[in-house]
């Protein structure tokens, strides 16, 4: 009788194996197999039918799905997908969209919709600090949440909110080099050139090779009129990445407010071989030549960044008294009517 028990209890086993879980590991498959081929649509479709009975596997792939998508840059298709899922009863139930919370701010950051990715990190962060536990990870994932709430806010230009918004990530973590430089570029666009260098200061103490610190501290001190350490600083970018066209581009400027105007054509070419589409070099150059009295490179230099930028305004050419030997010529006349009012 015992045996009897036993073999209908395997069968129902089996029964149960293959009449379920086959089907559902061949779906598994097929989903992995989609993700891998990039057809996430058809994949998630897959994934939603499991999402009544199989809550790690629908929350597993989504994620999956999501995480790819951001890697390719696809925003607007990982977006879409997180409003999917938000919109899924399920998922909702089981409190799934809220994991998707730091996905959904990154992807609106990344397609402009500022106001609206600051609302989602100050849910985010409102979540975190009610925590009563926080560990090391959640003080550094706290930082860089509200780090990339305050470049969200600098991009709307509201530079005192984005400080504040600094000043609280570096409460969470005192020690990263990120969230100095953000500090020192958000004081840069304050016009608080000296405070702006005391925190590129503090972030090169723990990144003391970043080219982009250093560069930001050079131009900090271009902007207080100090051409000596504004010099010192774009020769420490150029050591360590003498590609760095930006920094060609600074020295340009500084030879050319001290009128050296022979040495500023010269960086200015130096930064175009990097970077054949940098307007300011471009920019400056015409401004030298203009300045030197050759007149033809000097229009052919306008030309060329007005070609490269059709937004280019009227008023830079028009109030620039670089040019003013320009004024006169029937090409230069030319540009000025190309260019935006």
């Amino acid at each position: 009788m015992d045996y009897w028990y036993l073999f209908f209890l395997l069968a129902v086993f089996l029964f149960v194996y293959i009449r379920f879980s086959i089907p559902c590991a061949r779906k598994y498959r097929r989903i992995q197999k989609l993700i891998d081929l990039e057809s996430f649509e058809t994949a998630y479709e897959l994934i939603e039918e499991l999402s009544l009975s199989k809550y790690g596997i629908f929350a597993g792939y989504s994620t999956t799905i999501i995480k790819k998508l951001i890697n390719l840059e696809s925003f607007e298709a990982a977006y879409n997908l997180i409003e999917k899922i938000f919109q899924n009863k399920y998922a909702v139930l089981v409190g799934y969209p809220e994991r998707l919370l730091p996905y959904r701010a990154f992807c609106l950051l990344n397609l402009s919709c500022y106001r609206e990715a600051i609302l989602v990190y100050d849910r985010i962060i409102k979540s975190f600090k009610r925590a009563a536990f926080k560990n090391k990870a959640t003080l550094k994932y706290l930082s860089q949440l509200h780090s990339y709430k305050s470049y969200a806010l600098r991009q709307l230009e509201e530079f005192e909110s984005s400080l504040a918004c600094l000043d609280e990530a570096i409460k969470y973590q005192s020690d990263s080099p990120h969230i100095w430089y953000e500090k020192a570029y958000a004081l840069s666009g304050l016009e608080k050139y000296w405070d702006s260098i005391v925190a590129c200061d503090r972030a090169l103490k723990y990144q003391p090779e970043n080219c982009d610190i250093w560069f930001l501290k050079a131009y900090n001190f271009y902007m207080l009129e100090d051409n000596r350490n504004a010099t010192i600083n774009c020769d420490l970018v150029l050591q360590n990445e003498p590609n760095y066209h930006m920094a060609w581009t600074q020295k340009a400027m500084i030879a050319y407010r001290s009128g050296d105007y022979r040495k500023a054509i010269t960086y200015c070419d130096r930064a175009l071989e990097i970077e054949p589409d940098d307007n300011y070099a471009l920019y400056g150059k015409a401004c030298c030549y203009a300045l030197l009295e050759e007149i033809d490179l000097a229009i052919d230099s306008i030309e060329q960044v007005i070609d490269l930028l059709p937004e280019f305004e009227r008023e830079l050419l028009d109030s620039n008294q670089d040019f003013s030997n320009l004024r006169q010529n029937p090409r230069f006349q030319v540009l000025l009517d190309r260019a935006t009012k």
